[in-house]
This record gives C-alpha cells, structure tokens and sequence, in this order.
C-alpha cells in the first residue's frame, strides 16, 4: 500500500510539534522566530507551542479573540510543510507578515504590499500541481480584512501581484527589468507556497509584506533602524485583520 501524505494523521504534527487545540483558527505566520518574538508581545495569556526544528509558535489573545502566532522560517518548503501541519492542526486562516523586494519605481521602502497573487516561480508550489499551469491566489477574506485594517492604520499600502522564487541571491537586472515591465510589485519567497497549499487545503490564506528594498532603485537592503516602525505597522495590521477574521 502506498502512503498518500496529504491524508496521513498525526496526534502531534511532527516538524512543528502543535496538536488540535493549540492552534487558533486564525494564525499569523511570519517567517522569521524573531519576529514572532516581537508579535506575541501584542499578545496576552499567551503560551508557548511548537518548538520543534525551530517552529516556536504562541498562542494567546488580542482583544479578547485567540489568535496563535507560528514562524514558517525561510523559503516555500519549510513553509508549506508549516501551512500544512497548522491547517490540520485546526487553522481556517492564514496571514503571512514578510518583507519584500520592490520592482515598481512607485513603491518606496517602508511602504506595505498586500498580496493578492503570487507568481509561482519557486519549485515548491508547482510540485504540489504537478507542473501545471496554475495561479496561487490569496483569499479575498484575508485580502479584504487586511485592506479594512490598512486603512484603519493610515498605512501606505499596494495591493497586487508578487513573485515567489526560491533563489534569493540569483536576481540580476535582466530578470529585475522583465517583471517590472509586467507589473509585479515585488519579489518574495514564500506566498505561491503558502496560497497553493491553503488553497488545495480548503483554508484561506493572504500575506502583508514590509518594503525593505527597491531592486530598481539600487537599494538591496535598508537600514534595519529605518525598517522598524514599517515592520510594527504590518504586525498591527495583521493583527487586527486577524481580530477581524476571528
């Protein structure tokens, strides 16, 4: 008999060590541990979940709704294995809190996208469709909750197309010059992975990005102390999406 994984049931999930009861419905899923230090501050009676292979996660409440916080770490493998076990492990919804790489001219650093699709050039999403052609998309609840909570925060925000490739070193001005042209906002690594899964598993996913590079300005990395007060207000507007959501 042959395993089919995406049917196989575990009482404890074994890359992120959650189990049924621990994960909120609404989860928010940065990809650095770090920054889920950071975001289960906002968090009261929170606990601690996970802590396998580095997935520490938190579940706690903000405003009174639970909501649980877990990082995917870095890439569309590491983090369609987190989506997967969060999903089974009771998830409906799923908000991404990342950084990015602009290609548009008009979007500055500092500023937010809000992703609505991701071009799926990572290896990750196009396994789990066999190659096919196919369009990873974000929920409109999400896209919507994330929009109304932008707004709320007076934030300067896009919304539109990112692209996901697993090489974050392979850029060059060629690949940069093609995707502006077609009006992708920005690079990224993890949402074609996280949307194809949500999407194939019946939950909902979206994703806010800090703007901490422009690649056709000449700007890889910002300064890390002018990124600070940008990556707070994604962490607010992903938390009160979530509130929205839950």
């Amino acid at each position: 008999m042959y395993v089919d994984k995406s049917k196989m049931e575990f009482q404890v999930q074994p890359h992120l060590g959650v189990s049924k009861g621990e994960v909120a419905k609404c989860v928010l899923i940065p990809g650095d541990p770090d920054r889920a230090k950071i975001m289960s501050n906002f968090l009261s009676d929170k606990k601690a979940i996970g802590g396998k292979r580095c997935f520490n996660g938190f579940t706690g409440r903000y405003k009174g709704k639970e909501i649980s916080i877990m990082p995917t770490q870095m890439g569309g493998p590491s983090a369609a294995i987190a989506v997967e076990e969060l999903i089974r492990a009771g998830a409906e919804y799923l908000i991404r809190v990342g950084t990015c790489g602009a290609v548009q001219k008009d979007v500055e650093i500092g500023d937010l996208i809000i992703a609505i699709s991701a071009v799926p050039e990572d290896g990750t999403s196009r396994s789990y469709v066999n190659f096919e052609p196919f369009c990873p998309t974000a929920s409109f609840k999400v896209i919507n909750a994330l929009i109304r909570a932008a707004e709320l925060e007076r934030a300067r925000y896009h919304v539109g197309v990112v692209r996901s490739s697993d090489a974050f070193y392979a850029e060059d001005p060629d690949t940069i010059k093609k995707w502006e042209r077609r009006g992708i906002l920005a690079f990224e690594m993890e949402d074609a992975a996280v949307f194809t899964v949500a999407m194939l598993r019946g939950a909902n996913a979206g994703a806010i990005h800090l703007v901490n590079g422009n690649l056709v300005k000449g700007v890889q990395f910002a300064p890390e102390d002018e990124l600070k007060e940008g990556m707070m207000r994604a962490i607010r507007i992903a938390l009160e999406a979530a509130f929205m959501l839950s």
